[in-house]
């Protein structure tokens, strides 16, 4: 079987594809990550939980995965070698496995963080759709009725 030469044009959109995935999964980890640790350290009533945003850092490092084996033969002008496809396997699974894994993790510890502080979750502020998941905690129904004001908004 021969290799296949893919264009220039093809191999540059699937760079520009990857480093936007890269982009926007690291900001939406981030911003999860902020969200809930400031809620966490300032002890706020509401604590909005993002599920969903903790799929993004394993995403995050498959992307990085992809980006390298798309940029390792033409800045190397050579074949990856063995070890290279090693990384670049290892970034690829490493990454798929911390995406399934950390939501279901942290949401654990988030939870349980929520029943020893008082907060209950706040079912009709909460929302779910497909993968997306946003958790509402709150300290008593008044803020929770505030919070469902605020979303409705």
């Amino acid at each position: 079987m021969q290799d296949q030469e893919y264009s220039a044009v093809a191999k540059w959109s699937m760079v520009v594809l990857f480093a936007g995935i890269l982009l926007l999964t690291t900001v939406w980890g981030f911003t999860a990550i902020q969200t809930i640790l400031s809620a966490v350290f300032q002890n706020t009533p509401v604590m909005t939980f993002d599920k969903s945003g903790f799929y993004m850092p394993g995403f995050a490092i498959s992307s990085i995965g992809f980006l390298v084996a798309l940029l390792y033969q033409p800045i190397t002008k050579s074949q990856p070698s063995k070890r290279a496809n090693n990384v670049i396997g290892t970034l690829l699974i490493a990454g798929i496995a911390i995406a399934f894994v950390l939501p279901y993790i942290v949401h654990s510890q988030v939870a349980q963080y929520a029943a020893n502080n008082r907060y209950i979750e706040c079912k009709a502020a909460s929302h779910q759709w497909v993968f997306y998941h946003r958790i509402v905690y709150t300290i008593d129904g008044i803020a929770c009725s505030s919070e469902l004001k605020n979303t409705s908004n």
